[in-house]
């Protein structure tokens, strides 16, 4: 119960401040003991912020999966724990965690349904990267079972959902190019693996990083790129690229162990309109070539391995996506992009492919998963809750607080995807009744005299709510191309909830949170 009120809190507050969240001394320390107390495991936290089994039965979902590197430059210096045990990440130069997240969406809406899994990873610092000479130097294979390597959260993640969500119809998982390792693949298919201990059929839909060896019927085994280079364009699709420019930062510690921060701008992708064609090619993975490539694992254990998956038995379909054609979208002249910029995927799913409307909506699927849980990520980080500046003093109480922050965010994220459906999501389910009426008063002062200016949606939906929530924001309704984003809607939730105490202490409402709300 103190973790429900604790999470509810911080998804009303919009805050992940444990002093900012308490109204009084009593309610401090109450949220500081479960913070602080290291008898409370982490593992609990992370399974109380993802969904609750078979809570989605008989529903068709997307679970998204991906990672974000989390660093805490705020709470180095007062860290009781050892860095060593905070882990490092990326090239082993900075001290933090990567938090595997997956988002589960609804497979007709896309509207956020919640967590399917959650789980924290960091090397020993004394392990740079993949890459570090003085890691692969003389080590040989890697003679560590699956189970306790890094590669294996992704297989862990997907489990984890699909056990969780055991009951539902229909699972797609959607991973990116970090996933596309043989290992991962032998292990998710396994015959007795969870896969075919469920009740719902679970699909996979990952990007590849490494060309392939493929077995047609008509051809000899060869390369995914030789293969796909024979098949004609089935679509070709226009689609418009929004400029991204990302604020570089990095920590560097000088003699006196201090921490300062640097930050620059970097442009990395270039705006612009493109113009993609669309193959696909439906066939089997090459088992001798696929396995006689250089693997990190021992012979005897890929052996054992390839005897308990169906894997290479499976008829697979591939897409590849390729920009062909580039233009400004203000001029419509050509634009000259580097090829390592160009959008180039190739796509792999264990979904059956039947013509190009079939390989469109796979594209369609795995381009959405930008637009879900990269948004989560932004509203988690220093445009959001701000974790990273967490000032906590354990590294238990840092990860406890981020789980509760992903979850807290998706309030947020769940009004940006509701913001034009017009049914199937009923306002009730993310505010209360008196949350409602607020609102009601609120949405007389935003509207306007025009059409444009009034709420079109229906009072008993969540759009609605979006549509005020996005107002108080600061967006615009004349501005018809640029929608509330999750940013906005934090913002005006931020507002709306410090409205929302103001009048409970004039009415003489109890500001207590009701648990029982989602």
């Amino acid at each position: 119960m103190a973790f429900d009120w604790l999470s509810e809190k911080m998804g009303r507050l919009q805050n992940c401040r444990v002093n900012k969240l308490s109204e009084n001394e009593s309610e401090r320390k109450r949220a500081q003991r479960l913070v602080n107390n290291a008898k409370v495991p982490i593992s609990s936290f992370l399974g109380a912020c993802c969904l609750s089994e078979g809570s989605l039965e008989g529903r068709q979902v997307i679970h998204v999966c991906d990672q974000t590197e989390i660093l805490f430059p705020s709470a180095l210096g007062r860290l009781t724990d050892s860095l060593a045990d905070l882990g490092v990440v990326g090239t082993g130069t900075q001290y933090g965690k990567n938090a595997v997240v997956g988002l589960v969406l609804d497979a007709w809406s896309r509207v956020p349904l919640g967590l399917g899994s959650l789980s924290f990873h960091s090397r020993p610092p004394e392990l740079t990267s993949h890459r570090s000479k003085e890691k692969i130097k003389g080590a040989g294979r890697d003679e560590r079972p699956l189970r306790y390597r890094e590669s294996s959260k992704w297989r862990l993640t997907v489990e984890h959902c699909a056990q969780r969500l055991h009951n539902s119809e229909h699972i797609i998982h959607i991973i990116d190019r970090e996933a596309d390792n043989l290992n991962f693949y032998l292990e998710i298919s396994r015959r007795d693996g969870v896969f075919n201990q469920v009740s719902a059929r679970n699909e996979l839909l990952v990007r590849l990083k490494n060309d392939r060896w493929v077995n047609e019927d008509c051809h000899a085994a060869r390369r995914l790129s030789t293969a796909m280079r024979d098949r004609s364009v089935v679509a070709t699709q226009v689609v418009e690229i929004t400029e991204d420019k990302r604020l570089n930062v990095w920590f560097t510690r000088d003699k006196d162990y201090q921490y300062h921060r640097r930050a620059e701008w970097s442009q990395k992708r270039v705006g612009r309109i493109a113009v993609l064609e669309v193959r696909y090619l439906c066939c089997k993975m090459d088992k001798a070539n696929n396995t006689n490539t250089k693997s990190d694992m021992p012979k005897a254990m890929l052996k054992q391995l390839l005897a308990q998956s169906d894997w290479f038995d499976k008829r697979l379909s591939f897409i590849e996506v390729r920009e062909v054609e580039s233009r400004d979208p203000k001029t419509g002249q050509c634009l000259q992009i580097d090829e390592s910029d160009k959008v180039d995927w190739m796509l792999m799913t264990t979904m059956p492919i039947s013509g190009p409307q079939a390989a469109m909506k796979v594209v369609s699927l795995y381009g959405g998963r930008f637009r879900a849980i990269e948004q989560l990520f932004r509203i988690l980080k220093t445009d959001g809750f701000d974790i990273e500046a967490a000032q906590q003093k354990s590294i238990h109480s840092l990860l406890k607080i981020t789980a509760m922050a992903l979850k807290a965010g998706l309030t947020a994220l769940k009004l940006v995807e509701a913001r034009n459906q017009t049914q199937g999501y009923p306002i009730a389910e993310t505010f209360s009744e008196r949350e409602i009426q607020v609102l009601a008063l609120l949405s007389a002062q935003y509207e306007g005299s025009t059409e444009v200016q009034r709420n079109p949606h229906d009072p008993a939906q969540l759009a609605w709510a979006a549509w005020i929530i996005g107002r108080m924001g600061g967006w615009k309704p004349q501005n018809k191309q640029r929608p509330p984003g999750p940013i906005t809607m934090k913002r005006g939730l931020d507002m709306f909830f410090t409205i929302f105490k103001g009048v409970a202490l004039v009415n003489g409402w109890q500001w207590e949170i009701d648990v029982s709300q989602p």
